[in-house]
């Protein structure tokens, strides 16, 4: 069932697009122009004021009353994970992904008489970036260190990280409205 609802969403997300011509090149166009705005604080920021489910610390970006931008970040001891999922007329487009976790497998085998007290700076971390572009077909890739290490679309992640968005969409315009 869950593969089922991913399919028609991704189905619906690509008629969408291909309906609106949206290519790689106008996202990218599209997400320097909201990064842009962002950083000369044109954007109005609206934040959440509990932790989200799905993504913690919560901040939505609008303009023109439209939400363009969702950041979200969920910090853990040693780690975090980020969601930057940009929208463009309620379509999510793009999707940045990252999880930067400390190894504690790693940490433990190499140094199993430390259990107790961990020292951080003897700990390694993940850190990966899953970038998914929205256009046709769909673009996926996995970051570590600059470099890509797959190209292999991940269809669970994607829904996972699908409806978490549409739970964070759906608290940032309640929290909107509530202002």
């Amino acid at each position: 069932m869950k593969n089922l609802i991913f399919f028609l969403f991704l189905l619906i997300l690509t008629l969408n697009l291909s309906s609106q011509t949206i290519i790689e090149k106008e996202i990218q166009k599209y997400i320097k122009t909201i990064d842009s705005l962002k950083s000369k604080h044109k954007l109005l920021k609206i934040s959440y004021p509990d932790m989200s489910d799905c993504g913690g610390g919560l901040d939505g970006y609008y303009f023109n009353n439209k939400l363009v931008l969702i950041d979200a970040t969920y910090q853990a001891e040693l780690g975090y994970s980020r969601r930057t999922i940009y929208l463009k007329d309620t379509l999510f487009i793009k999707i940045i992904f990252r999880k930067h976790f400390a190894e504690w497998e790693k940490y433990f085998k190499k140094y199993p008489t430390e259990k107790r007290e961990i020292n951080p700076l003897k700990m390694t971390y993940t850190d990966t970036i899953h970038e998914i572009t929205f256009c046709t077909p769909t673009i996926y890739c996995i970051k570590a260190k600059k470099k890509i290490i797959s190209k292999k679309i991940d269809k669970d992640l994607i829904g996972i990280l699908i409806t978490c968005g549409q739970k964070m969409k759906k608290e940032l315009e309640k929290t909107k409205t509530n202002r």
